[in-house]
């Protein structure tokens, strides 16, 4: 048998719901105030059924559908009283002009905005975002950025960002496919491998969270500081950070590579990320030779030359243009 519903709450739910109906038309004039903010929150706080009303009513709204539920004036004495001093009386009116001007749904606590920015290889891009935070995006990369009222959320699908993110009440949680990193507001980056997540910290403190996602609530394995680095799985497992400059670490902000005492295997690999063309070794022994260095990253025959002159290398490039072989310029001992 179903629960029966009495007068006295059909009467209060419909006070919710005319009270609901006001507020919408208060928050979308350009005369709010922020006062006028305030007060709201402080109505849709004190009772669950004003929650109810304002959620109920701002769907109708988005539906076009709010003049059906509002009460006939014989019917009940809630449709008659006064908001800051303006009569409320015939609301309907009102109701349909704002409908008339309003063209999109604005919800208040609920408003988001979804951004996706990307980068193609080789490219390098400044943005600065709503709530004031800055991001650089390196070489090939992707990120999905959600802004709302109650927290910034960030999710890296591929490549490298840089965050500088603005210190406010709202966490800033970066989701990789390995983890999640959290700050309130610092410098750091997040690279998104094929096997990893690895962050890099420049200044300020980075939690990294110990479960996959966010589903499950946020609990950090490591805390990392200014000059530190670590996997997200390596987090994970336990280990500890390692200590790097991170000045250096990300001097590809600058379009620099910085590298100290690195194989020449790695630095080659590294240019795969910001160059189409393929680069191959003619003697494997030269994976192996070190290299102390700044490249800048101009176009690939620049690149290549600075990196030939500092290793006593030659690069040949092929017909096409696309595959190019290093060689050693200094003859190899019989």
């Amino acid at each position: 048998m179903r629960n029966k519903i009495s007068p006295a709450h059909n009467v209060e739910n419909q006070a919710a719901e005319n009270q609901a109906i006001v507020w919408l038309t208060i928050l979308n004039s350009p005369q709010l105030l922020s006062t006028q903010e305030q007060e709201f929150l402080q109505w849709l706080e004190s009772s669950s059924l004003h929650q109810a009303a304002y959620i109920k009513i701002e769907q109708l709204w988005a539906r076009g559908s709010v003049l059906s539920q509002l009460p006939e004036p014989s019917k009940t004495d809630f449709w008659q009283f006064d908001y800051w001093g303006v009569s409320v009386k015939g609301l309907a009116v009102a109701c349909s002009c704002f409908l008339i001007v309003a063209i999109g749904l604005f919800s208040f606590l609920t408003k988001t905005t979804r951004t996706t920015y990307q980068t193609a290889m080789g490219e390098i891009r400044d943005i600065q975002l709503e709530d004031g935070s800055r991001i650089t995006l390196n070489t090939n990369s992707q990120l999905n950025v959600e802004l709302s009222r109650k927290k910034r959320m960030a999710y890296l699908t591929q490549g490298e960002v840089f965050f500088d993110v603005k210190k406010e009440g709202r966490a800033f949680d970066i989701e990789t496919g390995f983890g999640v990193v959290r700050v309130l507001g610092t410098r750091f980056s997040v690279y998104q491998s094929g096997a990893d997540a690895i962050v890099t910290v420049a200044e300020g403190r980075v939690a990294l969270n110990k479960w996959v996602s966010l589903e499950e609530g946020f609990i950090p394995s490591v805390v990392l500081q200014a000059n530190q680095r670590l996997s997200l799985l390596a987090a994970r497992a336990g280990q500890s950070p390692e200590v790097v400059s991170a000045n250096a670490e990300l001097a590809w902000r600058k379009r620099q590579l910085v590298f100290n005492a690195e194989s020449l295997s790695k630095v080659i690999a590294e240019l795969g990320r910001y160059f189409p063309e393929a680069i191959f070794l003619s003697e494997p022994e030269l994976a192996n030779r070190k290299i102390t260095a700044v490249i800048q990253l101009s176009d690939l025959k620049t690149t290549l030359q600075a990196l030939s002159q500092s290793l006593n290398l030659r690069a040949e490039f092929d017909a096409s243009g696309h595959e190019i072989r290093l060689f050693s310029s200094t003859p190899s001992p019989p």
